[in-house]
């Protein structure tokens, strides 16, 4: 939606002296290269999200790749077929970039304060990264009042949990389960379970035995787990039951490896995580060499989709920074371009992920995609602006050239960005919570991209002596038209001729012409001393009339 949104607004600016298909045509050729590269753009930022084990956010990043391809050409082709039949409206898009005057120039002009301001924030949320915490919870992600969450609520009721979590312990020999240093570790384990606040209950090979020693001897004390003796008694007796209850934890025969099965209160993988971290660091230094322990069931599984969703937020960070950075370096051929182009992107995705911090929403498998997202879109406003800076590039006049680049791009940029917070927005509906956080941080985060790409770059290319302005404007500047340089000079009788056809004024400024008088363009008022056929506008020096754009 962005390359229609800037193909329809720049189209809307129309020539007065030109047709609507050769002011589209105009358009197409004006806006195809920064079009092509935020679509190249997009499509790797989204592409990144495929390097990933979770399969869901594989084939979200692959199919999203191939749809931007797919608008791209639709924004090249069908969009152009389909402005051509209806007139393009002057008046309100020219109405729109007047009122909009004020902002770009208070944009172009703030610099050290600008920056200040925003980096002072970006770091405030920097900080604010340190509590963003990783959690994939999908039980307690619906409503309260869904048939879900309620069954969820009568399990805890009736003091039974409904999520397992399995710990796997396996010896190298037979019977290596039975020995005593094998039971007292599962025994280490079911006290801890029966205190923690997660689990709601165990089963284990020991609460079978113990049951049976408590029935077939109820005056004596406590199971002697060192009597290797009568414990295969009660193994003999338990093998022969009818139930078959104690094949679920026991490898029956062998008797190489066995289970505890915890029933734990909700899938939060940050409560499991630290249920097995406590497990571990019980046991930590009790494990029989010829003993392995591991964990299994769907507790294990949403801990480990919760570690991935981790790799896959840094691996889609890093693949998109070098993959986009090598795009723009190759593009733009400057690599220092590029880095002035990442910088407002890097800065918003810093911002959210504090901002995720601060409203204590975790990282999900919902939110793993903030990254590739932001990065495949953000990455569009920085590319429109770089591209409008290399069009009205002055070399003597940075701060002029700065302003007429952003009076080009602010109102496709802003009104890009709401369509697409718009567009997101609508996940908020949702009654799953991830999905209606992802809804709400891409919302927030197109909005900022936006914003800082108005306010930081202008402010950034101005500094150290508008070097950077210089560097970028300059970059794969050969063979373009550069405005306001030699487009005029004076004849032998004093009058001044213009060397183009057409000259473009934007702005109140002074234009030093070749071998002519310095000539005052006011926009406000049509007027251009010095030179007749001169005004704020376009000049058409073939019927020598002019109209004010």
């Amino acid at each position: 939606v962005t390359d229609a949104i800037h193909v329809m607004a720049d189209s809307g600016q129309r020539d007065p002296i030109k047709t609507d298909d050769e002011q589209i045509g105009h358009t197409l050729k004006k806006l195809f290269r920064p079009m092509f590269i935020t679509s190249l753009t997009t499509g790797v930022g989204f592409y990144s999200l495929s390097f990933t084990e979770i399969n869901n956010i594989h084939d979200f990043g692959i199919m999203v790749a191939i749809s931007v391809v797919i608008a791209f050409v639709l924004s090249v082709t069908l969009l152009p077929a389909l402005l051509s039949y209806r007139p393009l409206n002057i008046k309100q898009s020219s109405k729109l970039r007047l009122d909009l005057s004020p902002i770009t120039q208070t944009l172009s002009h703030q610099r050290g304060l600008t920056l200040g301001i925003c980096l002072m924030l970006v770091a405030i949320m920097a900080i604010a990264t340190q509590s963003l915490k990783v959690d994939q919870a999908s039980i307690e992600s619906f409503g309260s009042d869904t048939t879900l969450r309620q069954d969820n609520q009568a399990f805890k009721d009736q003091g039974v949990g409904s999520v397992p979590l399995s710990i796997w312990i396996e010896g190298k020999t037979s019977e290596s389960i039975l020995s005593m240093d094998a039971l007292q570790l599962i025994e280490r384990i079911d006290a801890l379970a029966a205190t923690h606040p997660e689990v709601s209950d165990s089963a284990s090979l020991l609460d079978f035995l113990e049951r049976t020693h408590e029935v077939l001897m109820p005056e004596s004390k406590r199971l002697d787990l060192s009597n290797a003796e009568l414990i295969r008694q009660y193994l003999f007796l338990l093998e022969g039951s009818r139930e078959r209850d104690l094949e679920t934890l026991v490898s029956v025969g062998p008797y190489d490896q066995t289970r505890i099965i915890l029933s734990l209160h909700n899938d939060s993988s940050a409560d499991i995580d630290g249920l097995i971290q406590d497990i571990n660091q019980a046991i930590e230094g009790n494990i029989p060499a010829d003993l392995t322990l591991s964990y299994s069931s769907y507790g294990a599984v949403a801990v480990a989709a919760a570690n991935e969703v981790i790799q896959s937020q840094v691996s889609s960070m890093l693949i998109s920074v070098v993959l986009i950075l090598g795009v723009l370096a190759v593009v733009f051929r400057s690599i220092v371009t590029g880095l002035v182009a990442i910088t407002p992107l890097c800065l918003t995705l810093i911002a959210m992920f504090g901002l995720m911090g601060l409203l204590d929403y975790p990282l999900d498998i919902g939110s793993a995609v903030i990254a590739g997202i932001a990065f495949g879109i953000g990455i569009d406003y920085s590319i429109h602006f770089i591209e409008a800076i290399k069009r009205c590039y002055q070399s003597e006049h940075p701060r002029l050239g700065i302003q007429q680049a952003l009076d080009e791009v602010i109102l496709p940029i802003s009104v890009s960005a709401l369509v697409i917070a718009a567009g997101f927005s609508l996940l908020l509906l949702s009654s799953f919570q991830p999905i209606a956080n992802l809804g709400l941080l891409i919302s927030l985060t197109m909005l900022l991209s936006a914003i800082l790409a108005l306010v930081i770059l202008p402010a950034l290319l101005q500094v150290t002596g508008s070097w950077l302005y210089h560097r970028v404007g300059q970059a794969a500047e050969t063979g373009r038209e550069k405005p306001h340089q030699a487009l005029a000079e004076k004849s032998q009788e004093g009058e001044l001729v213009l060397l183009e056809e057409k000259l473009p004024l934007h702005e109140p400024s002074t234009y030093d012409w070749s071998g002519a008088s310095k000539v005052e363009a006011r926009p406000e008022t049509g007027l251009a001393t010095d030179a007749k056929t001169v005004v704020a506008g376009e000049v058409d020096t073939k019927t020598e009339t002019s109209e004010l754009a």
